[in-house]
Order: C-alpha cells, then sequence, then structure tokens
C-alpha cells in the first residue's frame, strides 16, 4: 500500500487473534490453520480494514510452508457474468505452474485432498451473483470432502448466506487492543522515540479517533499519515484529508526542490475532487474496474467536476503519484473498499449543491441501503446534519406513515398494520433443516419502495423468529427451491405462531417509540444548528 511494489508478508505481518467459533471468550493467537480449525471447511468474518486478507494471506503462506497440501487463494471479487468460482480455481491453479489443467484435472486434485482453498471476501461479490457462488461452494464442499475450503467475509446480511452450508465453522477476527499498539508498530519498523510519541499522542486522543484505532488498517494509516508528527487528529475527516496530501506529496518530500509532474496536471486539491467524486461514481460498479469501466467513470467524473483531463492520466496519477489505486492484473482497483468508501462519503459531505446533497441522500434507498452501509456509518458523523435532515429523520417518517404509527394521535401498532407493512416488503418466512440442524429465514424485498433506513431498524427486531436476508424480489424464489423447506409468508407463519407475532408486535412498539424520542431529539438538534449558522452567517450575535 505505502511501498509501491510488492513487499514479503513476513516483513510486516502481526498475528491476528481470533474469537473460536464466534466465543466471546478472550481470542487466541492463530500461527497455521490447524490451531484455526484442523480440517474442517471455515469462515472467518471481520469489519474493514480488520486484517481478513492478510490473515488469510497468512494462513495460505503457512500452509505451503508445512508442505503437505497445495494452498490455492482467489478473490471472489473476481466472479462475474463470465467467471464463477471454478474458473477463478482454474486460474489460480495455472498461474502456479498447472499449465494445461482442465476441468478433470480440478476435479481429481478436489478428490485427492491434497487442495486447500482461500477463498477471500464473500462480501465483496455483487449480490446477484452471492447465491450461485454459496451454492458452487456448498456443492464443492458436499463432493469432494477431503478438500478442505476457508472463505472470508465481512458480517452482515451476504455473509448470512453462507450459514446454511453444513459443518461450515465460524470464527471471528478480533480487534486490536491498547496492548497491541506497541507490537503492532515494532511490526511496521516505526524507531523507539517515534512509537513513544505516537503512542502518547493517541492517549491523549479524543474517544472518536480511539474508537477506530481497532484494525490493522486503521493504524497503518496513522502511522503513516502522522507518523512524523505524532499530531493525531481529533475526527475522521481531518484523519482522511491529512491521508490523501500525505499519499500525495511523500514521494517528492524525498527529494528537495522536487515537484512531481502529474500525468493530468491537477493540482493536490483538484486531484482530490476529482478522486472523491470517481470513488462515489465507481460505486455501482465495484472496487476493481476495467479498462472501459474506468474510462468511463473517469470522463463522467471529469464532467462533473469541470476539469479537463483523460482516462489514462487520471489512472497514471491514482495508481503511480497517489497510489490509492493499483493495477491488478487488467482491472485497476482501489487498494483497499474502505478508501473507496470512505472517499465516496467525502463526495457526499464536500458537496456545496444543498439540492444535489438531497437527492443523493434521498437516492439511497431500496439496494443502495446495503452497498451504502459504510458511507452512510461515515456521513452520520462528518455530515451530521444533513444525514439527519435529508436521510435518517425522513425515513423514519416515512416508516410510521407506512406502519401507521402515530404517537402525538396515541395511533400505536396493530398486528394488523404489522403484517400489512410486511406484505409490502414481500416477506417470506423460510425454514428447513439441513444436516440435522434447523435455519430459519425471514425474505425480505432489497428494491421494495418502502424499504428505507429506518425500516432496517424495525428488521433488527426479527431475529428471534428468524435472520433477514435482503434480495430482490425476483430471486425470492431460487432461494425458496433451493432451501426445499417450507416457505410461508408472515399471515400464514402467524396464523400457527401467535405467541411469536405478539411478541413482535410488543417489540416493534418499544422500537418505534425508541425511533420517536430519536426524531424529536434530532429535530431540535438539527433547528438549533440552523439557527447557529443563521446567526453566524448574518452577523447576529
Amino acid at each position: 500500500m505505502f511501498h509501491g511494489e510488492p513487499v514479503p508478508l513476513s516483513s510486516f505481518y502481526y498475528p491476528s487473534k481470533v474469537h473460536l467459533n464466534g466465543a466471546a471468550k478472550a481470542p487466541a493467537k492463530i500461527d497455521n490453520l490447524r490451531d484455526l480449525s484442523g480440517d474442517a471447511n471455515t469462515l472467518i468474518t471481520g469489519t474493514l480494514g480488520q486484517g481478513k486478507s492478510m490473515f488469510m494471506r497468512f494462513l495460505c503462506v503457512e500452509e505451503a510452508k508445512r508442505g503437505v497440501r497445495l494452498p490455492v487463494f482467489i478473490e471472489l471479487r473476481g466472479v462475474d457474468a463470465k467467471s464463477n468460482v471454478s474458473s477463478l480455481l482454474m486460474k489460480a491453479l495455472q498461474v502456479i505452474g498447472f499449465s494445461d489443467i482442465d476441468e478433470t484435472g480440478v476435479d481429481f486434485l478436489f478428490s485427492t485432498g491434497t487442495l486447500v482453498i482461500f477463498a477471500d471476501g464473500f462480501d465483496e461479490l455483487k449480490r446477484e451473483f452471492a447465491l450461485g457462488v454459496q451454492q458452487e461452494m456448498a456443492a464443492a464442499m458436499a463432493k469432494f470432502t477431503k478438500t478442505q475450503w476457508v472463505i472470508s467475509s465481512r458480517p452482515g446480511s451476504l455473509s448470512g448466506h453462507l450459514e446454511t452450508i453444513p459443518k461450515l465453522r465460524q470464527h471471528r477476527l478480533a480487534i486490536l487492543q491498547e496492548d497491541d499498539f506497541l507490537p503492532f508498530l515494532e511490526r511496521l519498523g516505526v524507531e523507539a522515540t517515534l512509537r513513544t510519541r505516537l503512542l502518547d499522542a493517541v492517549k491523549q486522543s479524543r474517544a472518536e479517533v480511539k474508537g477506530v484505532l481497532t484494525t490493522p488498517l486503521m493504524l497503518t494509516l496513522l502511522v503513516e499519515t502522522f507518523g512524523r508528527s505524532a499530531a493525531v487528529p481529533t475526527n475522521l475527516h481531518d484523519f482522511y484529508i491529512a491521508l490523501f496530501n500525505v499519499l500525495a506529496w511523500r514521494h517528492d518530500d524525498l527529494k528537495p526542490l522536487f515537484k512531481r509532474e502529474r500525468a493530468t496536471s491537477l493540482s493536490n486539491t483538484e486531484l482530490q475532487d476529482v478522486f472523491e467524486a470517481f470513488s462515489f461514481l465507481s460505486k455501482e460498479v465495484g472496487i476493481s474496474l476495467s479498462d472501459e469501466q474506468f474510462s468511463h467513470i473517469a470522463r463522467n467524473t471529469a464532467r462533473v467536476v469541470k476539469k479537463d483531463f483523460g482516462p489514462e492520466g487520471l489512472k497514471n496519477d491514482l495508481t503511480d503519484a497517489v497510489c490509492l489505486m493499483m493495477r491488478d492484473g487488467i482491472k485497476t482497483a482501489f487498494i483497499h473498499k474502505s478508501i473507496q468508501e470512505f472517499f465516496a462519503a467525502f463526495f457526499v459531505k464536500h458537496n456545496n449543491d444543498e439540492g444535489m446533497a438531497k437527492k443523493i441522500y434521498e437516492s439511497i434507498r431500496g439496494q443502495k441501503l446495503l452497498t451504502w452501509a459504510e458511507e452512510l456509518r461515515f456521513l452520520a458523523k462528518i455530515d451530521e446534519f444533513r444525514f439527519q435532515e435529508y436521510f435518517r429523520l425522513p425515513a423514519i417518517d416515512a416508516l410510521f406513515d407506512t406502519m401507521k404509527f402515530d404517537p402525538s394521535r396515541k395511533v400505536g401498532v396493530s398486528k394488523a398494520s404489522l403484517r400489512e407493512f410486511f406484505a409490502k416488503l414481500h416477506a417470506q418466512f423460510l425454514t428447513f433443516n439441513t444436516a440435522g440442524k434447523s435455519f430459519n429465514y425471514v425474505l425480505i424485498a432489497n428494491d421494495s419502495p418502502d424499504l428505507n433506513h429506518a425500516v432496517l431498524d424495525v428488521l433488527s427486531a426479527l431475529p428471534p423468529i428468524g435472520r433477514p436476508i435482503l434480495l430482490p424480489h425476483s430471486d425470492m424464489l431460487a432461494y425458496r427451491n433451493y432451501a426445499k423447506g417450507e416457505s410461508k409468508t408472515f399471515a400464514q407463519y402467524f396464523r400457527v405462531n401467535k405467541n411469536a407475532e405478539d411478541a413482535l408486535v410488543l417489540r416493534v412498539r418499544e422500537l418505534l417509540s425508541r425511533l420517536d424520542r430519536e426524531r424529536t431529539r434530532q429535530r431540535r438538534l438539527v433547528a438549533e444548528h440552523k439557527t447557529d449558522l443563521s446567526r453566524i452567517i448574518l452577523g447576529q450575535s
């Protein structure tokens, strides 16, 4: 990320700790795959920047050193309309020497038990491919029981697809604690005096910043951005603004009186504006872009920011000068998914056109709620008042209207209104058994016009009944057929589960009362903010 060229994993890797089987007890340090799960198929979960990919690579390298089985590493984000998991495996085997291997050869390797498949980034799949990938991996695990699979994913709705795979052990990466900071900085090669200054600055920083310094990515960015000065920023916005500037100038700082010529001729500030717009516009495509996709988005970016530059020039500056993207074979990719997410959020934050900002917030509903989850969490902090006025408060209002809930007139939630609400979301209760274990899910249409940010709060009340899975309405039939279980509407389910319905109504009533209190509080804060702005702008005391 910061060297601009490949470096040995062993030169910087800090051992990950894992909550085995998702247990709440103290996490364990893992040195190899046998310590993690023996020969069992495994799902590793962790949040953004927590080191899932590095942990997977470490396990892969250690398995290769062991010399008993052949580890194969694939990135699931490579799955598209033309490539499935099998084709990714075929390409990976060809790269490491099986130049003439075909499907028969792959099946033979699977049957011998000589392979360990490391499938990284299930959460980076496009949703339309998630079920197919899950089915393909589940079928391979069932057919070739000797071959071990290790899968990584962020937690959330998409990773819920994997829970139905029989005998798939789940482990969660642990966050970094304060006593990890010193040895982590030592692994990064930070010299002793600077380590002390930096750790002292972290201890004195605000809780907001301390709260994000829990992952390898954030600690690494902290060192690279503020290592020399040990001046830790007080908020995340300043942190990432500084990050861009440091990366933009870091090569030139090493050469006195030298100013690097940019392929786009853009200044640092202009290039940052361009990168924010590019990150925003590329969200629908993903983090890895083909040449055609990159060129199309670059041209749209130029129109949005009203700057003159070519796609190839921008690609050179983002990969060679700023290094926030990298050439990934025949594609160009963001160095980390969170980089795209943070700078896409900055595009919204820095947009001074209030009408456009409002339209952007209003457009984030339905399927976009899931793809924009991280950006929304970030915007809630860095663009607090517009987030509330244009996004959160309208979502609560719309939810209350849909559920016919009016606290001012003491109109509460009834069983009938709750059933009608879930009918609008095309909710289906799905239950089936596999490997002697029962699974309960609630399928929700993520393309329903009634699905907004506040509706997600309501869905959080469902898990005692079943885990919610959001997917396009057109895909629900495939899930019901795949499960080979029993599917019911909410009305059908509650007719024979009256106690469950009574309990859900109580939970939803309590939740809506909490949302009403939140709405009152946030309306007051937004009004106070506007009043303060008016006084400042108009020069009133």
